[in-house]
């Protein structure tokens, strides 16, 4: 027997979220109104029905593999959330949001239900009868469970009669040829109405004069960029979950996964700016700040706008807080995230997060941090020179800045350096960068096809109890400690000597190696040897 959480659409209060964020896009639609829908970023549910467990296989359709969500479809739509995947499956002779996988002819189709799809019309209807949203509907997946078979004719025709009861259907003059993505937001809402799509996927073998007669569309007409930030369950996870280590369940992968990907995703969407951001468990309004800041910086750049900012879901154009944001950024600072810094509190007794963009010599930088954390500006690939040429594209930059944020290695080629200025010669590549909390400006050198290791880093270097800076010295040290070699401290080597006549000391702070979670202290007297080695996984 199965039973309904009780977060349902109207019992959660607490879920219920501002103006601001419940009508984002009418909200902003005098930046948004006259942009093409394509051109319009914003959140999307991956599997979005999945939301509690009705039912499902003995084997595959544990909640723990089959759960996506933890809040309703209403719920879903006051976080902000804007496109939903419903995957809708006969299962029990009723249709249900369903969560399948095809394991094999041994056992066929595993997974389990989520929501009625009744459910999923009720709450989208609850939303836009008090609203002026456009909410999209992306239908896909759709399966006889029952019978372990595709769709037939009628069934795929009872389907269309239930979708059919989404309240303010797009109804285009012409549907079979419209290009929904090419519309403007404001022929979708502009005039004081909500706004549903219903768009099917192109191998769901509906008849599309069936689906154009109801106002029913085919995702050719929409097509959008979507930049994923879910975190789907491995085959041994699967099955380790199946088994009851609930530490692979989706959601608490979904966790993990939002914790790495969300401080650099603002940074990766300055490539291609998407039209969709799929998330799991939408319960926050995160995805809203990360949709409002593309938004407004991809149509205000150029005029003045920068710093975008936007803190729990709404923009801030209080020329304070801009000013104060932009001096962390000229100053190469960082900017702590809180009521205070930001003028005042969005969203009572919730955990916000604010996102900020800016350009910089060309380039488009993205920040991102949760409340009572800090806009890393001091964190930055400064300059990128690969065969002696300056590297100024955004997608090497973002990729440098993706390396250098997660300590992970970024091996020097063509490719991820975005060409090759000088056919058939082996180049290098040089990075100039700082890290966060430490203004200590580094360079690095490396060779083609060797690998800079960003999970190594030098935080503050002193001799003779004065900082050093000089980018050479902290460049043969980054070496010494790659080819684990002993680094010798002497006045040569330390570029100068600060304290003539007096045997010197030399104190490095470093990270060593990707599994470190704190910094270490070296110490060794002038003429000695220093070791900065790294530190293995146990």
């Amino acid at each position: 027997m199965f039973t309904k959480p009780s977060n349902s659409s109207l019992l959660n209060p607490q879920l219920i979220r501002p103006v601001h964020v419940r009508d984002w896009m009418h909200t902003l639609l005098p930046v948004i109104g006259n942009v093409a829908l394509g051109d319009v970023c914003m959140p999307k549910s991956h599997d979005a029905g999945m939301w509690y467990k009705s039912g499902g296989t003995r084997i595959g359709g544990t909640a723990n593999n089959i759960l996506t969500q933890t809040q309703s479809i209403y719920q879903q739509l006051h976080c902000g959330a804007r496109m939903f995947d419903i995957r809708p499956v006969i299962s029990g002779g009723k249709w249900v949001c369903g969560h399948y996988t095809h394991t094999g002819r041994m056992l066929g189709w595993q997974g389990g239900n989520g929501a009625s799809i009744a459910e999923v019309i009720k709450d989208v209807n609850h939303f836009a009868d008090e609203t002026k949203e456009l909410i999209i509907i992306e239908v896909s997946h759709s399966y006889n469970i029952d019978a372990e078979r595709s769709c037939n004719d009628s069934e795929r025709a009872d389907l269309l009669d239930r979708l059919s009861g989404f309240h303010y259907i797009y109804q285009a003059a012409n549907p079979r040829g419209i290009r929904l993505d090419r519309e403007r937001i404001n022929n979708y809402i502009g005039g004081g109405k909500s706004c549903v799509l219903v768009v099917f996927a192109g191998d769901e073998d509906f008849n599309p004069e069936h689906l154009a007669a109801r106002g029913f569309y085919i995702n050719t007409q929409l097509p959008l960029r979507d930049r994923g930030v879910c975190r789907m369950q491995t085959d041994s996870e699967a099955i380790d979950c199946t088994l009851g280590l609930a530490q692979f369940s989706v959601l608490n992968l979904t966790k993990a996964h939002v914790l790495r990907e969300f401080p650099v995703l603002l940074q990766h969407m300055a490539n291609d700016y998407p039209s969709t951001i799929s998330i799991d468990d939408v319960h926050n309004v995160d995805a809203v700040t990360f949709a409002v800041a593309v938004n407004c910086f991809r149509n205000k750049v150029g005029h003045g706008a920068e710093p975008v900012v936007v803190y729990g879901g709404r923009h801030l154009e209080d020329p304070g807080v801009r000013g104060h944001i932009l001096f962390a950024i000229l100053h190469h600072n960082d900017f702590v995230v809180s009521n205070e810094n930001l003028g005042g509190d969005p969203l009572p007794n919730v955990v916000k997060s604010c996102a900020v963009y800016y350009q910089e010599n060309g380039l488009v930088k993205g920040r991102f941090a949760w409340e009572g954390q800090p806009l890393r500006f001091s964190q930055d690939i400064h300059h990128i020179v690969y065969g002696g040429v300056e590297v100024t594209q955004q997608g090497v930059y973002n990729r440098f800045y993706d390396a250098l944020t997660k300590r992970d290695p970024l091996q020097v080629h063509n490719t991820n350096l975005g060409g090759d200025p000088l056919p058939g010669v082996q180049k290098t590549c040089t990075v100039e960068y700082t890290t966060s909390s430490y203004a200590l400006r580094k360079r690095r050198t490396v060779r083609e096809l060797e690998t800079f290791d960003f999970d190594m880093d030098i935080l503050s270097v002193e001799y003779g109890d004065r900082p050093i800076t000089d980018l050479g010295v902290i460049e043969s040290m980054f070496k010494a400690m790659k080819d684990n070699q002993a680094f010798l401290v002497n006045n040569l080597t330390m570029g100068g000597d600060p304290k003539p006549g007096v045997r010197k000391v030399c104190k490095v702070r470093y990270m060593a190696g990707k599994y470190a979670r704190e910094s270490k202290v070296k110490e060794v007297k002038e003429d000695g040897k220093m070791w900065l080695e790294a530190e293995r996984p146990e």
